[in-house]
């Protein structure tokens, strides 16, 4: 039998995904803001002064929790080398040859290959994984998830239309919605994927299946995160198994005229908008990058969180955060009055929101160690599981960004990832024949 072959090579590591992200996003536009004289008062009368005092204590925690993050990372990476020496437990071959930056990269010879005891003993489980998410994608779209599509065009005011799906939806559907579209259909997609580029063991009605049904719970809801997300998902397949950097150059730019493009047709979209002109669509795209994607995570915080809880003030507690829902069954909803406690202001100002200076030292080291016990995972996962893992990662950390800390989402992508990971290291072999 002729031996088809795939290469991986490279994968972005979690701590540089979330060090860059954090940076660019939101160390470096917060300093912008705290700085200049930026002033953004869009939902609560705050003088200037005020929001200049807000501003400033929302540089000093993004960057205390950067700190803490750092801190907690460097830590765990020093007990891992420590316990490695101690164990004399050398990084699996692929990964050697991954990190000391050869140009081969990392070659994966028919994982599919009945001999391979990690195909025999785990492909089942991503396989269900994918269908099951399926099922329940095309269920949420027959029990009502096709009305905001069925409605577009009609005679309804645009913010009515844009809140089709937020609060008249049942919240198991909805949870269901978000779990197949932000956790196990991507996961499944990137994995199919790659195994399609040099496998036949699974149909191309299956694959193209999982892509489209991911495709429809992006659509249901018409947000235009998710839209953005899907795009960069197979950018960064690409990225993973791209020979030539510059193409990589190249196709990042069209990426971001697409995501543009997208960005700006989406906006009016999902107001029940139909008359609109390319122009009209680019110039709310470069809005959508500046404004909802760049400066939108730095000055919202600022508003909703940093400037309605100082150092002084009674912290929440997650009186209000929806991951209390999972225990308590009370979900604040988007239209409720207390909704302004659940806004998503990011991940740090969420912190601070709700548990103060002491949360965002002990979450901040919390969050550098898992993302070290993540990266230890990822680096000794076969390397498919590798790039499906790593992109999980990646969308973790864009929800950190634009999101909040206390939600559903969040701990169960945490959850997800670290379990999915252990899960199929549990025999303690690597998975894979590898060259």
């Amino acid at each position: 039998m002729v031996k088809r072959t795939i290469t991986i090579r490279r994968i972005a590591k979690p701590f540089t995904v979330f060090a860059s992200v954090f940076v660019i996003f939101i160390l470096l536009p917060t300093a912008y803001i705290a700085f200049s004289d930026y002033y953004s008062n869009r939902w609560y009368s705050l003088r200037f002064d005020e929001y200049r005092l807000s501003a400033m204590r929302s540089l000093a925690m993004t960057s205390l929790f950067f700190v803490c993050f750092s801190g907690g990372y460097l830590i765990s990476s020093l007990n891992s080398s420590s316990s490695r020496k101690q164990k004399s437990k050398p990084l699996p071959s692929h990964r050697q040859e991954a990190y000391h930056g050869r140009r081969s990269g990392i070659k994966v010879i028919n994982p599919l290959n009945p001999s391979s005891y990690y195909i025999l003993k785990k492909h089942n489980f991503f396989y269900w994984m994918a269908l099951i998410s399926i099922i329940l994608v095309w269920l949420n779209f027959a029990l009502g998830g096709y009305e905001k599509l069925s409605q577009f065009g009609q005679d309804i005011s645009k913010m009515e239309y844009r809140l089709i799906g937020f609060n008249d939806r049942n919240r198991i559907l909805t949870a269901i919605l978000q779990l197949a579209r932000r956790l196990t259909l991507p996961f499944c997609a990137i994995y199919f994927i790659l195994i399609a580029a040099y496998s036949k063991n699974y149909s191309k009605v299956f694959i193209i299946s999982v892509v489209f049904s991911l495709l429809v719970g992006i659509v249901i809801t018409l947000d235009r995160g998710p839209f953005m997300l899907f795009l960069v998902m197979f950018a960064y397949i690409f990225y993973c198994t791209s020979k030539n950097t510059f193409r990589i150059g190249i196709y990042g730019l069209v990426l971001v005229g697409i995501m543009i493009t997208l960005g700006g047709a989406l906006t009016f979209i999902q107001h029940n908008i139909q008359d609109f002109s390319f122009d009209e669509v680019l110039d709310t795209g470069n809005e959508f990058i500046v404004n909802r994607v760049i400066m939108a995570p730095n000055f919202v915080p600022i508003e909703l969180s940093y400037g309605l809880f100082d150092f002084s003030s009674d912290k929440l507690w997650l009186k209000h955060a929806r991951i209390t829902a999972l225990f308590t069954g009370e979900y604040v909803g988007t239209l409720q009055d207390n909704s302004v406690y659940v806004s998503p202001v990011g991940a740090v100002a969420d912190i601070w929101r709700n548990t103060g200076l002491t949360g965002i030292i002990l979450i901040g080291i919390f969050i550098g160690f898992y993302f070290k016990a993540i990266e230890k995972l990822i680096n000794y996962s076969d390397p498919i599981i590798s790039v499906a893992a790593s992109f999980t990662v990646i969308t973790l950390v864009f929800y950190f960004v634009y999101g909040t800390f206390f939600s559903q989402g969040v701990f169960l992508q945490m959850v997800f990832l670290y379990f999915i990971l252990k899960y199929v290291q549990s025999d303690g072999k690597i998975h894979c024949h590898l060259k």
